[in-house]
């Protein structure tokens, strides 16, 4: 994939437990050096990445290692999540990961969590705000990519859909199996 030029990056989803520090910082330096000049993609689901007194220094480590800070929408609230704040670090690319903003199966663990977490439909305000987003974005970075995670009710594709034409956004001479896609 990487000789045919058909591997955008490669992502890095850490859980909560990946919180800033020493350790992780040198882990993400390993990742760096394994990687090699492969494009990566980072997610950090602890708030810690996020600190005001932190924010600019984990830009700047992120930008000298040539990572793209993913910028993930899931619930944020004072107890859960990390912030909706996009930060560039790789002005080629942008990356947004939207798992939707189901509080009650964020935090409400049992079976099925990691299903329930995921059962979210946008709302139209919801998809505009981000479509404003993206198109900032798109005025700081070549290429922004906008990944829906919120398919526990099939709702990823609808929403996908749905942001496609808020954008304006269409796509021609695809391959025939994608026509079904779009």
């Amino acid at each position: 994939m990487v000789v045919a030029n058909q591997l955008k990056t490669v992502l890095f989803q850490f859980p909560p437990t990946f919180r800033l520090n020493t350790e992780s910082i040198e882990y993400l330096r390993l990742v760096r050096s394994l990687m090699g000049k492969i494009a990566v993609s980072v997610e950090f689901r602890d708030d810690s990445w996020y600190a005001d007194n932190v924010k600019t220094d984990v830009k700047n480590y992120l930008t000298e290692l040539e990572f793209t800070f993913v910028t993930p929408d899931e619930p944020h609230t004072l107890n859960v999540g990390v912030p909706f704040e996009p930060i560039v670090t790789n002005h080629s690319l942008a990356f947004l990961r939207l798992h939707g903003r189901n509080v009650k199966g964020w935090t409400t663990p049992g079976n099925n969590w990691r299903a329930k977490r995921t059962l979210y439909n946008y709302s139209e305000t919801e998809l505009t705000d981000i479509a404003t987003m993206i198109k900032r974005l798109a005025n700081e970075v070549a290429e922004v990519i906008v990944v829906f995670n919120n398919n526990a009710g099939h709702d990823a594709a609808k929403n996908a859909l749905r942001l496609k034409q808020i954008l304006n956004i269409e796509y021609n001479n695809l391959a025939p199996l994608q026509m079904d896609l779009f």
